[in-house]
């Protein structure tokens, strides 16, 4: 398995009855880090009232690795105002761009493969078109950035943080292909 991606426990043939009655490996549990964040830039001369900022959401790996053996699609859900305020991504890179004029947190739900047999996971995430320094000015060169890490364990439910973090779930069966694109 590459860096990123471990897989924890034993691989015996021993399995488990999961929450809704699949067939899981006993004491098999998958770590995957996934960051949440957005980056925006002031356009300057070229703004206008309803467009002074581009910004991008995305979900991707910590290190840049491909999410797509295991994520299966993120659903963004953006400010009512915006046409069409729930777009789906599904290829790698999973993000997204669009133009505005203010801040509103946007929500990413995370659908999984079929295999993994994982609930979607769903996180927060406060778009920033300012930067926090308030003696620091629009600038058309210098981004706004910030970025969320998340952790799932389906054992002892769901949370979501700031800081380093990973998706945990155990796998239904187990694919090695799949696992070795990783």
């Amino acid at each position: 398995l590459a860096p990123m991606a471990a897989a924890v426990g034993s691989t015996g043939d021993a399995f488990v009855q999961g929450k809704k009655g699949e067939r899981r490996m006993k004491d098999v549990e998958f770590c995957l880090p996934i960051s949440v964040g957005t980056i925006a830039f002031w356009l300057g001369k070229k703004a206008d009232e309803y467009h002074s900022h581009r910004w991008t959401v995305y979900v991707r790996s910590p290190v840049n690795e491909d999410l797509s053996p295991i994520v299966k699609k993120v659903v963004f859900h953006l400010h009512h105002s915006f046409t069409d305020p729930v777009r789906e991504v599904t290829v790698q890179p999973f993000e997204l761009t669009e133009a505005g004029w203010g801040e509103f947190e946007i929500t990413a739900v995370i659908h999984f493969i079929d295999e993994a047999a994982e609930e979607p996971f769903e996180i927060v995430h406060a778009l920033k078109l300012f930067h926090t320094n308030e003696t620091q000015s629009n600038s058309t060169k210098k981004p706004v950035s910030q970025c969320n890490a998340m952790q799932r364990q389906t054992t002892s439910g769901t949370e979501a943080h700031a800081g380093a973090g990973a998706i945990r779930f155990q796998f239904k069966r187990i694919d090695v292909r799949r696992l070795a694109r990783l």
